[in-house]
């Protein structure tokens, strides 16, 4: 077996997912109902209609820390996992040597 890099592994990966996820575009199965919306909205205004308060906003997510989250999951986790049915392990670190 030769020896593969992480980026060959990563590049492997990276296409298999996209494989995985891609197929033809199909327009029909999406239906963008903002101009219907606001077209009922402005003839509604019109013609003079009273309008309906809209209730709050939905609360918005809280903000992530991005690299306190990695440092956790890296914490959580020392080695990565192997991806599933890849036939190639992460290679384990030597410790070094102490000279002195």
């Amino acid at each position: 077996m030769k020896n593969r890099t992480s980026e060959d592994i990563c590049g492997h990966l990276g296409r298999l997912l996209v494989q995985a996820l891609a197929g033809r575009f199909q327009p029909a199965k999406y239906k963008d109902r903002y101009q219907e919306n606001l077209r009922a909205l402005i003839d509604a205004k019109v013609r003079g209609a009273e309008m309906e308060e809209r209730g709050p906003r939905p609360a918005l997510a809280p903000v992530v820390d991005i690299l306190e989250a990695l440092k956790a999951s890296l914490v959580r986790k020392k080695q990565p996992a192997a991806a599933p049915n890849c036939p190639i392990q992460p290679a384990r670190r030597k410790r070094a040597s102490r000279v002195g």
